[in-house]
Formats: C-alpha cells, structure tokens, sequence
C-alpha cells in the first residue's frame, strides 16, 4: 500500500484517530513534513493545529539516518551509535549550531501564525509524515511533555516497527497504519514525497488562523 500524497495519509490516519475526537485533542504537526498530515487530521477531528518543530541530526555517512534530534528546548544524541560510527565531535558541534540556526529560522517563519493556550491537562496527538529511527519522534514527546499534558498520542502513516516498539516501551502511545519490518525510506510508501516548502507550511497555518477567527466571530 502507498499513499498518494500526505493529505490523504491524513486522511486516512484521521479514521484511526476518530475515538479521541470527544476528548478535543490538540494536533501538532512535525515541520515540515508532518504538518500536511495534521492538517488533515485536525479537519476531520475538528481539533486545532499547531506546528512543533524538531531538526533532525543527520548520520555523515547517510543523511537519511538520525544519530539525534534537536527542539527548541531538547536535544538529544545516540552516544552508542555516535561511538560506534566515530562520528567526530567537531562534526556534532557543527550540526547542533546548523540545527539550532534553522529552529529560529523556523519560529520566525511561523511564530506570527497561531497562539495556544496552556496544554496542561490537555490531550495532544503528536503527527508526522513517518517514522523511521524514532528520534526525532522521541524529541517531540519530550517537548511537549514539558508542558504536563494528561495523554499524549504520537500519530503516523508508516513507521518502523521497531521505532513503534521502542515508543511503546517508553510509554508512548502510538497510532500507525503501516509498520513494515524493514522499513528502508518514508518516502517509499508515498506516490508523492515532495518536500513540503515555507510557503505551503505558512498556507496551512493561515487558513487554521483563519478558522479560528472565523469560530470566534460566530
């Protein structure tokens, strides 16, 4: 099975997510790829949409594979793998300073788009385009941990089974629709994978703005 594009593994995912729609879930969407997703999401589960930004910290040796991921206030490294590979030091501090460099760039992008209120008690459904090692997933947990929400559900139209697993061992919930084994590349189990551009993800959440503004008057 593959998807034609992310809004309709949004669309799909969103059927798999209808039972916590009572419950008024927050949907937050992984930058860049994950937001098309949750947009679909949050239409069908008439939840607001909120993005959540984490950078991938890439492996030299394969850009596709995470050795870390990093928020605005997380940031966490795979020091077994990082030794086993004899990834150099200079060569972390280098993408930690990229990474950060382009989390401002992406809350200056966004940070006029939306405001949220507190998630304190709140349901929140973490979405994303895929999950292949699971760090960058790890990360956004995290992150919104911080702001002691009462459930968290990270959401997900393809994902490794083993990244499901380590999730799930961490006490994470987590809601896939395709888990295969040897998961190679995300990408593969959609017809279009076009990265997802500024533009677009500043459309997404203009129109959310605009729904909101449009609730608030009725």
């Amino acid at each position: 099975m593959t998807f034609k594009n992310r809004y309709e593994a949004g669309s799909i995912l969103a059927k798999k997510l209808a039972k916590y729609q009572d419950k008024k879930p927050y949907i937050f969407g992984l930058l860049r790829g994950g937001l098309p997703v949750a947009y679909q999401v949050a239409v069908s589960l008439k939840s607001p949409l909120y993005p959540l930004i984490v950078q991938k910290i890439p492996s030299p040796w394969q850009k596709e594979y995470a050795i870390g991921a990093i928020s605005k206030n997380i940031l966490y490294l795979n020091e077994d793998l990082i030794k086993t590979s004899k990834i150099s030091k200079d060569f972390l501090k280098a993408q930690i300073k990229e990474k950060r460099k382009e989390i401002k760039r992406k809350d200056q992008l966004i940070k006029h788009a939306y405001k949220r209120n507190s998630l304190k008690n709140q349901v929140v459904i973490i979405v994303d385009d895929g999950l292949a090692t699971g760090i960058s997933a790890f990360v956004a947990i995290s992150e919104i941990q911080r702001q002691k929400p009462k459930q968290i559900i990270f959401a997900t139209p393809v994902g490794a089974k083993d990244s499901i697993q380590m999730l799930k061992n961490l006490g994470s919930e987590v809601i896939c629709l395709l888990y295969p084994s040897n998961l190679q590349s995300v990408g593969a189990y959609y017809d279009d994978f076009t990265q997802v551009s500024d533009d677009e993800v500043v459309a997404l959440l203009q129109i959310e703005k605009l729904k909101r503004r449009v609730k608030l008057i009725k």
